[in-house]
């Protein structure tokens, strides 16, 4: 693990490693000098003669820790810009590794937690790393010269300075052990507390937190998480508080010792002065830097560790594999005997599906909520991949193509919109970034704003009231302009329409809007969709009117497939929740 943590610091910046840690070691080597001064020093205060050397020894002493001092604050200030520069490798190797998962993948709360840990780690590998260095370059030639001086005293002294470093290695050891087990046992109650606390202050929800009075209802459940995550913690700081006791007696008795065989040795006049006085000052310097160490160890390394071992668990994961072919168009889409199951569920949320899509063909998907619609589409789509059956595009199984060439050819507008706090521009033109081959990058100005605000007129977004497509920045949290819901999602739609994908996948792309402006947008759907493949997945049975087939879903299941008139003739399901229905009340059928 260690040598691991390194490789990736080291990678991070070579130079400011060797800087860094090169200044470390002199400061190391530095500190020795002090000690023996300190004894010349005092053995020429005893033994005074008429060089004057102890000026000289006193001088050295405090010119060693003036330069030391200044190497430290010059080294503490170079850390920052490392940590910076590690941080931000980390950050953008968790980014890439995270961005190439299956989208299964976040749908499980158990990876989700890892994820989040990983991220953490991401700023605590340069804190091993610094403390192991500051063992090895700092700690360790001090421990060396005081060892050597207390061998010179008397040669059992060091075994003291040996157990002391023993029980601090031991002990931590056993204590990492706790820490990992416990940040494992509370990382669901940390995720739920962050969850619980953005539902009250949180710039999306505090305001209808606010209004139905939810606040105490959010709090209560904080709380609740708190007392379970202290239980937990509460069980960790015992079994360590246990530990801390028999280490530090240990450690206090080291101490003694040393002190006893130092005044018999003096006794027996085998030392001088000079050496007691350095031993002494040095010993209490090296008890309270193992005690330092100890707690760094404990709290640092311990707790890094856990959350270093979730970045290296998530940088493990297989990838999702990437076929070799590329997909060149969309003739025909196959589901045959699908299944799919979310990851912790034992009830498949879809079974058995058997659906053919022809190019150019318009499909509505219609069934109660949890029927499998919207993971139907998303099995279509490639975003999740089956356990069970195959999805085919133009009777190839969709994983044997490149992913990028399959998404190339898809237009996606979800309920589950995305507010992306950018300009507008940039929400539009976003829908074309990474994964198709810009071909309008070099397109005149004017000429793309032009088509921008066709698409916004088109689905009614109003943009007159904002200067500049790309100086707004929507939304509070980096800007000064929020839109309401309708306005969102007439952006999302507008993201998916300058897209313009040869198959599109319409997942109630109109939640949001009021129902005078839900009909037109159909309508423009009905428009663009001309001459493509559409699959869409609705509430509003009148608006299925346009589809050249319906498919009626139940329980994971297909259950109807065919015309309305088809469905009506041979579907119950299709005919109970068409009578329940608007249409039947108002007679409202749209019409392309």
């Amino acid at each position: 693990m260690l040598l691991r943590i390194f490789k990736e610091v080291v990678n991070s910046s070579k130079k400011m490693f060797i800087l860094n840690y090169g200044l470390t070691l002199l400061m190391g080597l530095l500190n020795a000098v002090p000690l023996i001064a300190m004894q010349k020093f005092f053995d020429s205060l005893i033994y005074i003669n008429s060089d004057y050397s102890a000026f000289f020894y006193l001088g050295l002493f405090i010119f060693i820790k003036m330069l030391s001092y200044g190497i430290s604050e010059y080294t503490n200030y170079k850390y920052e810009f490392y940590d910076l520069t590690v941080m931000g490798k980390m950050t953008e190797k968790t980014n890439q590794k995270v961005s190439g998962f299956k989208p299964v993948f976040f749908e499980d709360s158990t990876m989700m937690d890892s994820i989040e840990k990983a991220y953490e780690g991401t700023g605590r590998m340069r804190r091993v790393v610094d403390t192991v260095m500051m063992i090895l370059l700092y700690y360790i030639p001090q421990i060396i010269v005081t060892g050597i001086y207390l061998f010179m005293a008397h040669p059992l002294l060091p075994l003291c300075i040996v157990m002391m470093l023993a029980v601090v290695i031991i002990t931590t050891k056993i204590e990492e052990k706790d820490y990992i087990d416990t940040e494992k046992a509370t990382s669901n109650h940390d995720r739920r507390i962050n969850a619980y606390c953005d539902y009250i202050a949180g710039i999306r929800s505090f305001k209808e937190t606010k209004l139905l009075g939810m606040q105490g209802y959010f709090l209560s459940k904080i709380t609740k998480a708190l007392s379970e995550r202290k239980i937990i913690k509460k069980q960790c700081i015992r079994s360590i508080g246990k530990k801390d006791y028999l280490k530090s007696g240990i450690l206090l008795f080291c101490h003694i010792a040393i002190l006893s065989i130092l005044l018999l040795c003096l006794g027996n006049k085998t030392v001088t002065i000079g050496i007691i006085a350095a031993v002494m000052t040095s010993l209490d310097e090296i008890m309270e830097m193992l005690e330092g160490l100890m707690d760094e160890l404990k709290g640092g390394i311990s707790k890094a560790i856990g959350k270093i071992k979730m970045f290296f668990g998530i940088q493990d994961v297989k990838e999702e594999k990437d076929g070799n072919k590329k997909l060149d168009h969309i003739s025909r889409i196959d589901l045959r005997n699908v299944g799919f199951s979310y990851p912790g569920q034992e009830q498949p949320a879809v079974a058995d599906l058997n659906l053919s899509i022809r190019t150019g063909e318009h499909i509505a998907v219609v069934g109660e909520n949890g029927s499998g619609k919207s993971t139907l589409v998303k099995l279509l789509s490639g975003l999740y991949e089956p356990n069970e059956g195959a999805v085919l595009y133009n009777n190839t199984d969709i994983n044997d193509f490149q992913h990028k060439s399959v998404y190339d050819k898809e237009t996606a507008i979800f309920q589950n919109y995305g507010k992306y706090e950018l300009s507008i521009r940039d929400n539009i033109e976003i829908g074309k970034y990474g994964s198709f081959e810009n071909t309008e990058k070099n397109a005149d100005k004017q000429e793309m704003d032009y088509k921008i605000k066709t698409i916004l007129e088109e689905v009614c977004f109003d943009y007159n009231k904002y200067e500049k497509l790309d100086e707004t920045i929507l939304g509070r949290e980096f800007g000064e302009t929020d839109l309401s819901g309708g306005q969102w999602q007439r952006l999302a739609i507008a993201r998916g329409l300058y897209r313009n994908g040869e198959l599109m996948i319409l997942d109630e792309p109109t939640s949001a809007i009021d129902p005078f402006e839900e009909e037109r947008l159909y309508n423009l759907f009905c428009k663009v969709m001309k001459n493509k493949t559409a699959v869409i997945v609705t509430h509003r049975l009148r608006f299925t009117m346009w589809a050249d087939r319906i498919v009626v879903m139940k329980d994971g299941k297909i259950v109807g497939n065919g015309s309305h008139k088809e469905l009506m003739e041979k579907c119950n399901e299709y005919k109970r929740i068409w009578e329940a229905s608007d249409i039947c009340r108002d007679g409202l059928i749209p019409s392309c």
